[in-house]
C-alpha cells in the first residue's frame, strides 16, 4: 500500500460564494486555473461522468478506487481540476465491503483519530461497515464545537469487542499519490480537502445548485484569506466610532475655547 503523508498545512484554497475553505495541492501537478470554475460533483469518482459546461473542477470523495483513477475519470471527463474530499470509507481499511462487522474494522491510520477532541464509545453488536461509513457513528464523540470534522471513527481500543471506543476523525490533509499520472504527465491540478472541509463545500454547492442550477468556484495559492466574524466587526466598529467621538470632542473643546477668547477680547 502506498505511503500519504499527514500534515497540517495547507497551500492552497477553494472559494465557493462567501465560503472559502483551505485545500492541499497533490505534489507534482499544475498550477491551479486562474479562471473560474464550475464545481460539479462525480461521487466516487471511479466511474465515467458527463461534464457540463466547460470549464469545470471534478469535485468527488476519497476511497473506493485510487487516486490515479480518479484523476483519469477527469482527464477524460474534460476537467480542468481535481478536488477530492476525504470521507469516512477512504479512512477505513474495509473499502467498500459492507459485509464486515464495526468489531472488525480498522481505520488505515489509527492516528488520524484525536480522542482529546471528543470522546465516547459505541455498541458494534449488529452494525456492520455500510451502516458505519453511512454515518452510525454521528454524535457518538461530541459537538460539532469540539470535533471540528463532525466526524467520529473507532479507534483501535476494543477491537474486536461489543463494545469500542469512538474518537474524533482529526480534519487532516494527504499529499495525493497518483504515480501513474505524473509519470505519464496526464494529471491536471489536483486538491485534497480535509473532511470536515469538504463536508461544508459540498453542502454549500448542493445550496448553490438547487438556486442557480450551477455552483461557480475559485481554485487558488497562498496565504491564507482575511477572516471576518462578528466579533471583528463589533471590535471594528467601536474603535471607529470611539476615534469620531474622539474627534467631535476636540472640535467642540476647540470652537469653546474660540468663542471664549472672542468673549474675552477688549
Amino acid at each position: 500500500m502506498a505511503m500519504v503523508m499527514v500534515t497540517p498545512l495547507h497551500a492552497a484554497w477553494v472559494s465557493v460564494g462567501n465560503l472559502t475553505v483551505p485545500a492541499r495541492q497533490a505534489s507534482g501537478t499544475p498550477h491551479l486555473p486562474a479562471a473560474p470554475l464550475t464545481l460539479t460533483w462525480g461521487g466516487s469518482g471511479c466511474a465515467p461522468v458527463s461534464p457540463p459546461a466547460l470549464p469545470f473542477a471534478l469535485f468527488v470523495e476519497r476511497g473506493a478506487c485510487s487516486f490515479d483513477a480518479k484523476m483519469a475519470t477527469a482527464v477524460h471527463a474534460g476537467a480542468s481540476a481535481l478536488l477530492v474530499a476525504d470521507s469516512l470509507q477512504g479512512e477505513y481499511q474495509s473499502g467498500t465491503n459492507g459485509s464486515v462487522p464495526a468489531a472488525a474494522m480498522q481505520l488505515v491510520d489509527p492516528c488520524v483519530v484525536d480522542c482529546s477532541l471528543g470522546r465516547g464509545v459505541a455498541s458494534t453488536v449488529g452494525l456492520d461497515a455500510r451502516e458505519v461509513l453511512a454515518g452510525a457513528l454521528s454524535g457518538h464523540c461530541g459537538s460539532e464545537r469540539s470535533c471540528a470534522s463532525g466526524a467520529c471513527a473507532f479507534s483501535g481500543s476494543g477491537l474486536g469487542e461489543e463494545t469500542r471506543e469512538v474518537c474524533c476523525l482529526a480534519d487532516v490533509s494527504i499529499d495525493m499519490y497518483m504515480p501513474g499520472s505524473i509519470a505519464n504527465h496526464t494529471a491536471l491540478p489536483a486538491l485534497f480537502l480535509g473532511l470536515g472541509d469538504g463536508a461544508r463545500l459540498r453542502h454549500r454547492m448542493r445550496a448553490g445548485f438547487l438556486t442557480r442550477g450551477s455552483v461557480g468556484a475559485r481554485l487558488f495559492e497562498g496565504p491564507p484569506p482575511p477572516s471576518w466574524d462578528a466579533s471583528m466587526l463589533l471590535i471594528l466598529v467601536l474603535g471607529t466610532g470611539t476615534a469620531a467621538f474622539a474627534s467631535l470632542l476636540g472640535a467642540a473643546h476647540q470652537l469653546a475655547e474660540e468663542q471664549r477668547r472672542h468673549k474675552d477680547a477688549p
